[in-house]
C-alpha cells in the first residue's frame, strides 16, 4: 500500500494566540498583583492560588471541551481534586448549593475561563455568577483568553491549563507523569 504524501502543512502563528503585550494576569475577586509575586506569570500565580482549595473550572460553549481537559489535568497532574461546570448549567442549580458545607468558603476556588467571542448574554452571566461568588464569599479568578477566534482560544486555553497543572504539581512536590493510582486500577482490573 502505497504512503499519501504530504502536501502542505500548517503552522500554528503563536503571534496570533498570544500577542506581545498581552496581559495574562486574570481578574480575581482579589487585587491582579498577585501575578506579580509570580513574575507576571498568571499559570503560577493560578496554580498558588488554587494550591490546597477545591477548583471549580467554568466554561461556556466551544471551551467546554478545553475545560474538560483543564478538570482532568488538575486531577491527574496537578493531583487536586477538581469539578467543572459550563454556564448556562451552573446558573440553574450550582449556585443555591454554595451555601453548604460552611466549609464552602474555605476550600471552594472558581476558574472562570473567559472570552470575548463568547455571546454577550453569556458573558452577562459570567459577571453575575461572580457576584454571586463574591456574595457567598467564595473566591475565584477569571482567565481572559485573548485569542480572536475559537481555534486559537482553544489552543490558549490549554496551553494555560498545561502550565498551571505542571506549577501545581511543583507546589505539590510530586511527580506530574506518575499516576500512581491509575496504574493500580489498572492492575487490579487486570487480575
Amino acid at each position: 500500500m502505497a504512503r499519501p504524501k504530504v502536501k502542505k502543512m500548517a503552522v500554528i502563528n503563536t503571534k496570533k494566540i498570544f500577542p506581545p503585550k498581552a496581559d495574562f494576569r486574570p481578574k480575581t475577586d482579589q487585587p491582579p498583583a498577585g501575578a506579580k509575586n509570580s513574575g507576571g506569570n498568571c499559570a503560577k500565580w493560578l496554580a498558588k492560588e488554587i494550591s490546597g482549595k477545591i477548583p471549580v473550572v467554568v466554561s461556556h460553549g466551544f471551551l467546554n471541551g478545553s475545560a474538560h481537559i483543564f478538570t482532568n489535568q488538575i486531577n491527574e497532574t496537578g493531583k487536586t481534586f477538581c469539578t467543572r461546570f459550563p454556564i448556562p448549567e451552573l446558573n440553574h442549580h450550582l449556585m443555591e448549593g454554595l451555601q453548604f458545607p460552611k466549609e464552602n468558603k474555605k476550600l471552594l476556588y472558581f476558574v472562570f475561563l473567559e472570552s470575548k467571542i463568547y455571546p454577550k448574554r453569556i458573558r452577562q452571566r459570567f459577571e453575575i455568577t461572580k457576584k454571586v461568588l463574591t456574595k457567598n464569599k467564595i473566591k475565584f479568578a477569571a482567565h481572559e483568553l485573548t485569542a480572536k477566534d475559537v481555534a486559537s482560544a482553544i489552543t490558549e486555553a490549554m496551553v494555560f491549563s498545561n502550565f498551571t497543572t505542571f506549577y501545581m504539581a511543583m507546589l505539590q512536590k510530586v511527580d506530574p507523569a506518575k499516576v500512581p493510582w491509575v496504574d493500580y486500577f489498572k492492575k487490579e482490573l487486570d487480575k
